[in-house]
């Protein structure tokens, strides 16, 4: 699975929803995995809707996890694209909207309709959040603005982007739906600007919303809600006083932390002179916003400033603990920095190989992290493995590979066997396998050869010598040695298990 969401509650229980590798995305709904062995191994626990068909779009699944065993998932199966009579491209009538919950883990699912009347064109689940075990909120996006919704703009509000939004609330499980907000009651909320947007809610009343932008676009702003999203306030950020006012700058704001209604957490990233020389701020504020306390964010590392896009986000486990990560996707490098003072002080803990990356930590030490890892190259082909989960128990200090391949040593391939895992030689061409006393070409004796097919149970390693990766093995007739995983080229050991 190439994961695109990660929620843990402890070292071991959590949730995950993901893609299939090496299918076609577009032929596909998000799978609900979930986890109680730290993510070594997972259940796919999906709520049984229809499987998608060769012409339906996939858009229109969201979920959210409350703890290890209530979750909620969103889906909104989409109509079927077809060529009407007068040769033009049609939608037939959407389904009605089901949320699905659970609260035994995804073992069972109950199905809730939500019949909300909605134009045609509102196709995109976007917010999807629930406070508590009864409170919980969900948005559908229209793509653009029609000819109707244009009439209550300017002719200069209209030239902006939008993406006019149904907000829907549930206080009873998400069995029943009321709506609490449109856009033709309330066209100026900022919950209508921007299809991607985040919001955090500390209660069933209170809530911040951020509108994720790239810096083409200013929104340097918080909104706020306090009697659970029939009205929202926009409330500006004053940008930090280090920028020069006579600069050209765009800052927008991200990924709020809401921890009480008081207490928040407020990513801001600011473009001063081009897109890639870019700076992170931490927002703080302790009395629900009247007052920020600013921090700079850790800068991209020196020798890529100016060279290569960078990005900001930030994973807050409380007040006081947090990370902030800068990615540079095309270098394929990810800073992960952390504080235990609320973001007054940082520190590096770790330089990894990612383009991209997602943090959930569950203690101070504990925590998880998917990455999208840089382009292996394997015989001179750039060779993509799909994301990978790793585990920290240090803070972020090391982190340790769940499953899955791995890079134990620099000069070999990925590995893809472990100590206990019952394994044989690769067939491939009819060679045989050296087994050794030692682990290295010339430092072990060689005890035979195995043929193809030949079972063994790995008892330790790796040793890393002569540019692979040597595992102790030993075969069901008793023998015991070392043997070479692989080249660049071929595997010649592959796991069973």
């Amino acid at each position: 699975m190439d994961l695109t969401s990660l929620a843990m509650f402890d070292g071991f229980n959590g949730w995950a929803t993901g893609f299939a590798q090496g299918a076609n995305i577009s032929q596909q709904f998000e799978h609900i995995l979930r986890t109680q062995d730290g993510g070594k191994t997972w259940v796919d626990v999906t709520p049984p809707w229809p499987a998608p068909g060769p012409e339906t779009s996939t858009l229109g699944v969201k979920a959210f996890f409350l703890d290890t065993n209530r979750a909620w998932v969103a889906h909104m199966p989409p109509g079927i694209e077809h060529i009407d009579e007068d040769g033009n491209m049609a939608r037939n009538q959407l389904p009605p909207l089901i949320v699905w919950g659970t609260s035994d883990g995804g073992q069972t699912w109950q199905a809730a309709s939500i019949l909300t009347p909605m134009p045609e064109y509102y196709l995109n689940l976007s917010l999807f959040h629930f406070a508590d075990e009864r409170n919980g909120w969900l948005s559908i996006d229209a793509v653009g603005l029609s000819l109707q919704d244009r009439e209550v703009l300017s002719e200069e509000e209209a030239l902006g982007i939008w993406a006019p939004t149904l907000l829907l609330r549930t206080t009873d499980g998400g069995l029943a739906w009321e709506e609490v907000l449109d856009f033709e009651d309330q066209p100026g909320v900022d919950l209508h600007r921007l299809p991607s947007k985040v919001v955090d809610f500390a209660d069933s009343e209170v809530a911040v919303l951020t509108l994720e932008s790239d810096y083409r676009r200013s929104t340097s702003a918080v909104t706020w809600t306090r009697d659970g999203g029939f009205t929202w306030e926009r409330q500006e950020l004053s940008p930090p006083e280090e920028l020069s006012s006579e600069e050209l700058v765009h800052c927008t704001s991200a990924q709020p932390h809401l921890f009480s209604p008081q207490n928040l957490k407020v990513l801001l990233r600011c473009f001063p002179d081009s897109y890639m020389d870019h700076i992170g701020f931490l927002y703080s504020s302790e009395d629900g916003g009247t007052s920020w306390r600013i921090t700079k964010l850790p800068p991209p590392a020196p020798e890529l400033i100016g060279q290569t896009p960078a990005y900001y986000r930030h994973f807050y486990l409380n007040e006081r603990h947090g990370w902030t990560y800068v990615m540079h996707p095309s270098r394929s490098r990810t800073d992960i920095y952390h504080t235990d003072d609320g973001g007054v002080n940082w520190r590096k803990v770790v330089e990894q190989d990612w383009q991209e990356a997602r943090l959930a930590f569950v203690t101070p030490e504990i925590g998880f992290a998917y990455g999208v890892p840089g382009f292996v190259t394997k015989g001179g082909v750039p060779l993509y493995e799909g994301n990978q989960l790793f585990r920290s128990t240090d803070a972020g200090q090391t982190l340790g590979r769940q499953g899955g391949p791995a890079n134990l040593c620099p000069d070999a391939p990925p590995s893809r066997v472990a100590e206990g895992l019952l394994t044989r030689v690769t067939y491939t061409d009819g060679s045989a396998l050296a087994i050794r006393s030692e682990a290295g070409l010339s430092t072990g004796e060689r005890l035979e050869y195995l043929p193809e097919g030949t079972r063994m149970t790995i008892l330790d390693g790796p040793v890393c010598a002569d540019g692979f990766a040597w595992w102790q093995v030993e075969t069901g007739d008793g023998l015991t040695g070392w043997v070479a995983e692989g080249d660049w080229e071929a595997y010649f050991v592959e796991p069973l298990e």
